[in-house]
């Protein structure tokens, strides 16, 4: 076959003629018959389409692929179970009272942790924030934290996650998922596993601070062969969840939620028997509430909760705002949780602040004005309650994390 034709890339060119000769062959058929082909003139394969530009090819001459090979390998697989990334809500049919639905979710909190009042009540106003953060300007974090294992922290973080708007769960996730992660999804990010990465990640620290203002909440980054620079989001909501404590930077920005082992006598149910029944219910209810009262929250300024600091007052601002949507008891509730939970938290020395007070009791202690690294740092983590013996993802902390941070002190050893 001879194809004749004409070529130009742009209108203000003019047409170049091409002529191409393409060899054509035949297959038989199983039921009789036999099926053209055509010959690509390049590599000489067998094909049944070709592809026409300055020369005349097939797809694999011109290096094209499928769309379907374009797509995620992951986002493949979720077509193919119909299996969508975040669950498809459908909306509660009748008016909601949010104050009743507050109540509702404390409730589910508290069947499956052992909670305070106030920690459940937070949890419970933090949930539906989720869904009304997009006339928020500030997002607190919820920190789930306790100082040893087996606390509740992942039973917690799945209570929420069967609430919560648009959820993602990961163990660990880099700087680069994180901030591509939100551009793309906006979710409500919940990290597990925190105390065994995050200490040491400086960059991913800076851009979960950055995501507590709307303003703030962007990270520039190049993108491309031409290095382009690119403005990519930080803000949604975000659970850090493990052991011990995190940056101070990060706890300031964040609603401190401290567990504890539950006690013999005290009993919850468990977590992956729940009714999700129950839980879809749930979410149908807070994404009516969000579409009926989502003006009015946006609208809303409550007024500042007395005896916290600013930040703090910053973190439970939103919050107020559901409470106040909510009417009847909940400012009140939600004042009292804020004067709890950030009372306690405002006592509560920084991280450098609580080494520095821990080396000098083993200073004195140990009745020494000196003494060698190596056996500071075995003093450190005598004490498993304390973060040291974890720091460095599970292991004891290193002589160099804990020079780095008395150099903060201008502290420098000897």
């Amino acid at each position: 076959v001879c194809f004749k034709y004409n070529v130009r890339s742009n209108p203000s060119e003019a047409w170049r003629p091409y002529s191409y000769h393409v060899p054509v062959t035949h297959t038989p058929c199983n039921y009789g018959g036999s099926r053209a082909w055509f010959k690509c003139p390049h590599c000489f394969k067998r094909v049944a389409v070709l592809y026409i530009d300055e020369k005349i090819a097939c797809r694999t001459c011109y290096n094209l692929n499928y769309t379907s090979q374009q797509r995620d390998r992951m986002n493949k697989v979720r077509e193919k179970l119909d299996w969508p990334l975040f669950k498809d809500v459908n909306v509660w049919p009748y008016a909601v009272d949010g104050a009743l639905l507050l109540h509702d979710i404390t409730n589910i909190v508290q069947r499956f942790t052992v909670l305070s009042d106030e920690q459940a009540r937070a949890c419970a106003l933090w949930i539906a924030f989720t869904w009304f953060i997009d006339g928020a300007k500030v997002a607190p974090m919820i920190n789930i934290t306790s100082p040893e294992k087996r606390c509740g922290k992942s039973t917690l973080l799945l209570v929420i996650e069967s609430m919560v708007s648009k959820p993602i769960l990961a163990s660990n996730i880099s700087g680069a998922a994180l901030f591509r992660s939100i551009e793309l999804w906006t979710p409500t990010l919940l990290i597990d596993e925190t105390d065994a990465f995050l200490n040491e990640k400086e960059e991913l620290r800076g851009m979960l601070n950055a995501g507590h203002y709307r303003k703030t909440a962007f990270v520039i980054r190049t993108v491309g062969d031409s290095h382009e620079p690119k403005k990519f989001m930080t803000w949604c909501a975000k659970v850090l969840c493990g052991i011990g404590k995190i940056a101070h930077t990060l706890t300031d920005r964040s609603i401190v939620i401290e567990l504890r082992r539950k006690l013999a006598t005290e009993k919850v149910e468990n977590i992956h028997l729940a009714n999700e029944y129950e839980l879809t219910v749930i979410r149908q209810k807070l994404k009516r509430w969000y579409q009926d009262s989502f003006e009015q929250y946006r609208e809303a300024r409550p007024k500042r909760i007395e005896g916290i600091n600013d930040r703090a007052a910053d973190n439970w601002q939103h919050l107020q705002s559901i409470a106040e949507l909510a009417g009847q008891d909940w400012p009140n509730l939600c004042r009292l949780a804020a004067i709890q939970l950030a009372g306690i938290e405002e006592e509560a020395p920084s991280i450098n602040v609580e080494l520095l007070m821990d080396i000098a009791d083993i200073f004195h202690d140990k009745s020494t004005t000196k003494i060698f690294t190596l056996d500071l740092i075995e003093a450190l983590c005598q004490d498993e309650e304390k973060a040291w013996a974890t720091w460095n993802r599970g292991k004891n902390i290193t002589p160099h994390q804990v020079s780095k941070k008395l150099a903060e002190f201008k502290i420098k050893p000897d």
